[in-house]
This record gives C-alpha cells, structure tokens and sequence, in this order.
C-alpha cells in the first residue's frame, strides 16, 4: 500500500540500520537509550517522527523522560485532539499531528459485521484490561442485581480465573485480535468509558470505531474522541453522563434505527479510519512540508 503513495518502507533490524533512511517512525519507545538514538539521527539530518498514543508513568521521571524524547522528536504524532492539547502546553513550538489510529481490525477491506437476531436488547459488552474493570463495578452491580440485563467482558486471559469469583454473574472471555467480531458474543451494546481517569480522557475514539464495525451499538461517555466522533456522526443520543443513564438509553434505541445509522455513516468510518485514509493523512500531514 505505501509503495501506491510513493513510499519505500522499511523495517530496519537495528539502529544503525536505519541511519540509510531519510525519515524514522518510532513508536512508544521511552528509554534513556532511545533519547541518545533520536539526538544522533537529528545531527545526521535525519527526521524523526515519534508516534505517542498513551500517557507515560505516573513517575515525574518517566514524564521528563518523554518530554525529552517528544522535543527532540522532529514531528510529534498523537491519536486524538485531547492528547496534542495536552502535550502542546509543554511543547509550544512542536510540530504536533493528530493522525487518527487505524481500525482495529485484521479484515483488509473494512465492513460491518451483521450480529445475530438473537443478541439481546439488554445485553452488553466491555472489553479492557483487567485493572480498569474498576472503573464499570457500578454498572456490574446494577447487571447483577437486574437480572434481565446481562455483561460478557473481554479482558487479558490470566486474570479470568480470579475475576470470576468476584463477579460470578459476568461471562468472561479472553482477549484475541478480532475478538470483537465474534458472533458468539451475545450482546448488542458495547460499553465504551473513558471518564475513569485523567489519562483515559485524552484516549482515542478508535474503540468506538470498532464497536461500530463489529455490529454493537456503541454506548460512549461524554468524553472529548468519543464524543466529537458521536456528533460527526449525527449520533449524540449514543452518548452518556453517567453508567447509571445505559439503561433509559438502551430503551430509547430500536435496531432498525441503528442498522440505518451504521449503513449511513459507513462512508464516514472508511473515509477516515482505513488504512489507506490514515496513511494518506500521515503523508499529507506529516511528511510533506
């Protein structure tokens, strides 16, 4: 696919390696090393471009260690508008790109999954890592004493075990790429919060996209990606204040209304989240000057 823009990619097997290319991608890489890496590649007139889709560890060590990384970086590429903002307040003068992530999904053409007549109108489904189930203990709660609603959660396999005593009503599955797309999977809701912490608000919307792919009805919080790709899509009645609003809006949403929403505003998705879309907005935004 680069080659049809005119790109010759390569994965270089070390640093040295990619002393031959005229631009260097890295992603997510923080470490003193790669600080000393990104220094040298600038002096050889290298350009660098640093790719940070996540917020560094609470230690004011390891957030030093990024602004470091993100000043010396030539171009800076971020997953949401949140972020930039975030980090355009310590970095004034840095060229900052949103490029929005690819959908998360293996397909080479992107459509939309058909979920079965028998997914349930109060069935739900919420996939994450195991520390953040904290975050929807409310709405599991309200799942487990309301028995007519139910919760399949997909999370890392080891922790299964143990979550399961907890939560002895919720279905756990283990998480696998294109878990999402399984029809095994009785749900039409997906749950999407992204208001448990601060750095869950600066998250992408790219969950959301996926919910949409994967044929559930995305239910977001109100929260800056979820909830500009909620209006782009005319579909801010997807949007909650609060776990406890899910119910009274999975009650307002008949199928037939979303099944028009998704074939609708499938144009939009592929328009703006394919490979080919987010590899044309990488090149028109980051490497042409």
């Amino acid at each position: 696919m680069a080659k049809d823009f005119g790109l010759d990619v390569s994965w270089p097997n070390g640093y040295l390696e990619a002393l031959t290319c005229d631009i260097v991608h890295i992603q997510k890489i923080l470490s003193l090393k790669i600080i000393w890496v990104i220094f040298f590649y600038r002096l050889c007139g290298i350009t660098v471009v640093f790719d940070i889709d996540d917020q560094p560890g609470k230690k004011i060590k390891s957030f030093l260690g990024c602004l470091v990384i993100l000043y010396l970086a030539s171009v800076v590429t971020v997953d949401s508008d949140a972020r930039r903002d975030f980090w355009k307040k310590y970095l004034l003068f840095k060229k900052i790109v949103v490029i929005n992530d690819v959908a998360d999904t293996t397909d080479l053409q992107l459509k939309i999954n058909i979920r079965e007549d028998y997914c349930d109108s109060c069935s739900f489904f919420w996939i994450g890592h195991a520390s953040n189930i904290l975050s929807i203990e409310k709405f599991i709660e309200f799942v487990t004493v309301n028995r007519d609603y139910s919760l399949t959660i997909c999370t890392n396999e080891k922790e299964i075990p143990a979550l399961t005593e907890i939560y002895p009503v919720i279905r756990f599955i283990p998480w696998s790429r294109d878990v999402a797309f399984e029809n095994s999977i009785n749900a039409r809701f997906m749950v999407l919060n992204h208001n448990f912490d601060q750095a869950s608000l600066l998250k992408s919307e790219n969950k959301m996209v996926l919910s949409i792919l994967a044929g559930f009805i995305p239910l977001v919080s109100r929260t800056p990606a979820y909830e500009k790709l909620a209006n782009s899509l005319n579909a801010d009645f997807l949007i909650f204040d609060s776990l406890n609003d899910v119910p009274t809006i999975t009650n307002k949403i008949a199928s037939a209304d979303f099944q028009l929403f998704s074939s609708k505003n499938f144009s939009y998705i592929e328009a703006n989240y394919s490979k080919s879309a987010v590899l044309a907005a990488f090149i028109s935004k980051v490497l042409v000057r």
